[in-house]
């Protein structure tokens, strides 16, 4: 393969085919550090237009699921939910497969079907998740992934809207609003 002559590409992966590799990687790896590991490892035999295309589908997810009462729900499961705290959470529901993320992206108090108030705030955020792509990308190419991006694509974070918060953290009647068996759960309980 000549890496020279590789052309930028601004084609998100088949989403059949990502959610796939999500679904493989939950099935064959325990806790977050073996599933960045494992996609890194998937990742990195694809074409570099494939890596690409897994990294842009990552980032329309991020967009995507860039909603106030998602981050209203990351907020009450966590404890508080910073700006970087809410794109970390958004990874690992993305990370935690197609079913999760379109059922807590369509009603945000079902995250509570999908985590445990055992665990750690912090298993609720996986940043490593967001790089697996570049890490792949590098593995391959020796190169970086964002200058393969087609230029208009290669920062993502460009394509949020602003969120209207129909929330605030100093009022937990709005935040019992929007997910209250969340907030029983796991604010009332405190």
């Amino acid at each position: 393969m000549n890496l020279d002559a590789l052309e930028k590409s601004g084609q998100m992966m088949d989403e059949q085919v990502y959610w796939q590799l999500i679904q493989d990687s939950l099935r064959e790896t325990d806790g977050q550090e073996e599933q960045e590991e494992y996609l890194v490892n998937r990742l990195k035999v694809m074409y570099p237009q494939d890596i690409i295309g897994f990294h842009l589908r990552t980032g329309s997810l991020m967009v995507r699921s860039y909603l106030s009462e998602l981050w209203c729900a990351a907020y009450i499961n966590n404890g508080g939910c910073s700006d970087d705290g809410f794109e970390f959470f958004r990874c690992w529901l993305i990370s935690r497969g197609k079913e999760a993320f379109f059922s807590v992206l369509e009603k945000p108090d079902r995250l509570l079907e999908f985590t445990s108030e055992d665990q750690d705030e912090y298993e609720y955020e996986f940043e490593g998740f967001g790089y697996v792509c570049v890490y792949a990308f590098e593995r391959k190419t020796g190169k970086s992934i964002f200058s393969h991006i087609e230029d208009r694509l290669r920062d993502a974070s460009e394509g949020y809207a602003p969120i209207n918060f129909n929330w605030e953290e100093d009022d937990p009647v709005s935040m019992k609003a929007i997910c209250p068996a969340l907030f029983a759960a796991r604010m009332e309980a405190v």
